[in-house]
């Protein structure tokens, strides 16, 4: 069940770096309340708990008996365990080993009858959601309510992925409605403010760089540099930065237009016969 847990955090374990790994039994995990395996398998909350389930470092049992009395680090910062003797026998934070000194490729592995369960308050609160996010930021309203009229937010977040919104200011649509003549943005303008999959901070929006949109790969953003700011296009961003549970939101000076960066299909069948004649 524990490998389960840690399949699900997506943790890696980099194979150069040492760690004790102290894997729960079976039975121990069945003993985990169904309310604590709700807070614990929350996907921003799973990999605290499992990363107190590694102590930094290879320590074997004869190893970890210099150490009774002091605590040592695990692969979360915020969580030590203090090494214990009970009549002779060596524990970590009252769990016993069943199991120990296995051999691992860049440490040991200690099976132990106890589920290790770090302290709710040392674990920082999570970020806000997409949506609450959005909601504390005043000057994005409009493109907010854009979005959830069209199912966007929801798809967003229940999609689980990594995004980068960009996402213009109330003035900003205003400007853009005056001049494009509509009174809302489409569900492809707002596709095209959005990528999925990626969490891109503005140190990652390298001049040159392109990155598909919400609309497939055939309309992606471009991005360069000028005079210390960064642009998608010829809109510049305007500076705010917000971090959510999954993405990140940037601020735009203005709306995006829809570019034609490819040829569509009749255009590649029609140069191809073109070139099938001339060869």
């Amino acid at each position: 069940m524990f490998h389960q847990w840690l399949m699900n955090s997506h943790i890696i374990i980099p194979k150069e770096m040492n760690a004790t790994a102290l894997v729960p039994s079976n039975l121990a995990m069945e003993t985990i309340s169904e309310e604590r395996k709700k807070v614990w398998l929350d996907s921003y909350m799973l990999p605290f708990f499992i990363r107190a389930h590694f102590l930094r470092g290879s320590f074997n049992s004869e190893q970890l008996k210099q150490y009774i009395g002091q605590e040592l680090s695990t692969l979360d910062p915020r969580t030590k365990w203090e090494v214990e003797s009970l009549h002779g026998n060596i524990m970590i934070h009252n769990a016993s080993f069943i199991r120990r000194d296995i051999p691992a490729s860049n440490g040991f592995i200690f099976i132990i009858n106890k589920v290790l369960q770090p302290p709710i308050g040392n674990i920082p609160p999570s970020r806000p959601t997409l949506s609450k996010q959005l909601d504390q930021v005043p000057t994005f309203k409009m493109f907010k309510e854009a979005l959830n009229n069209l199912g966007l937010i929801e798809e967003i977040e229940s999609s689980e992925q990594k995004f980068t919104i960009f996402v213009p200011s109330n003035s900003a649509v205003l400007k853009f409605y005056n001049d494009s003549g509509v009174d809302e943005l489409d569900n492809r303008t707002l596709k095209y403010h959005i990528i999925l999959g990626e969490k891109l901070s503005p140190a990652e929006l390298k001049s040159g760089i392109h990155k598909a949109t919400l609309l497939g790969f055939s309309d992606w953003l471009m991005f360069y540099k000028r005079e210390n700011q960064t642009f998608v296009h010829d809109v510049s961003l305007d500076g705010s930065f917000f971090e959510t549970k999954n993405g990140i939101i940037l601020g735009l000076s203005g709306v995006l237009h829809i570019l034609k960066n490819h040829c569509d299909a009749k255009e590649i069948t029609i140069k191809r016969v073109l070139l099938n004649f001339f060869s």
